[in-house]
C-alpha cells in the first residue's frame, strides 16, 4: 500500500527464525531509527517467547504420545521410584492383577511378583546397575493362579527424575509348549526305549 509504512522485525531465538514481527501505520516514512531498536527488543523478548511455548508444545505432545503407548500397550507396564514403589500402571496392570488403581499406587512392585527371595533381596539395586534386567517370575497378590510372567525391567528417565520401568509379558502359552515338548520327548524315548532294548541284547 503507498499511503503505509510498516516496519519488519524477524523473530530469533537461538540463531533460528521462529517468526517476524510487523508493524504498519498509516503515514509514509513513519519510523524512524528509536522505533526500529525499540521494535528489536520487543521482537528479541517476543522471540524467545515464541521458542518457549514451541518447546512447551513439543513436551505436551511427547507425554501425551508416551501415556497413549503406556495405557494401550498390551502388556502390563508398571512405573516405579528407583525404590520399588509404584506410581503408575497401565490398565493392563489393572487387569492383569485384579487390583484396583488405588490399590497399587503405592504397593511395592515385588509384592506383585513371585521372585527366589536372593535374587529379590538386591533385584532393584541390580537393575539400577546394570540399567536393565530380564527374568521370569510368577505375578502374585490377588491373583487366582500363578501366571508365569517374563519381567523386563529398565531404568527410565521420567521427567527429569529416574525412575523403573516394568514390562510384564504373560508367558503361560510359552510354558505350555515347554511342557509339552518335554512330555512328547518323555513318550518318545519311552516308547522307543524297548525296542532299542531288544535290538541291542539281539
Amino acid at each position: 500500500d503507498p499511503g503505509r509504512s510498516a516496519l519488519c522485525v524477524p523473530l530469533m531465538a537461538r540463531e533460528q527464525l521462529v517468526g517476524v514481527l510487523t508493524i504498519v501505520h498509516r503515514e509514509i516514512n513513519f519510523f524512524n531509527e528509536d522505533q526500529l531498536a525499540l521494535q528489536k527488543a520487543i521482537a528479541d523478548m517476543a522471540g524467545i517467547a515464541v521458542y518457549n511455548a514451541r518447546l512447551f508444545q513439543e513436551v505436551q505432545d511427547t507425554q501425551q504420545r508416551y501415556h497413549d503407548l503406556f495405557e494401550k500397550s498390551l502388556d502390563p507396564v508398571i512405573i516405579t521410584l528407583m525404590d520399588g514403589r509404584i506410581l503408575e500402571a497401565n490398565m493392563r496392570s489393572i487387569a492383569i492383577t485384579g487390583l484396583k488403581e488405588k490399590e497399587l499406587l503405592g504397593r511395592q512392585i515385588l509384592d506383585l511378583l513371585e521372585l527366589p527371595k536372593d535374587l529379590s533381596k538386591n533385584l532393584v539395586s541390580k537393575i539400577e546397575k546394570d540399567r536393565s534386567l530380564t527374568l521370569e517370575a510368577n505375578l502374585a497378590g490377588n491373583a487366582a493362579s500363578k501366571l508365569p510372567l517374563e519381567v523386563n525391567a529398565s531404568v527410565i528417565d521420567l521427567q527429569g527424575n529416574r525412575s523403573l520401568q516394568w514390562i510384564l509379558h504373560d508367558i503361560s502359552e510359552r510354558k505350555k509348549l515347554d511342557l509339552l515338548r518335554d512330555d512328547l520327548s518323555a513318550m518318545i524315548y519311552h516308547d522307543l526305549r524297548s525296542p532299542l532294548a531288544n535290538i541291542v541284547s539281539s
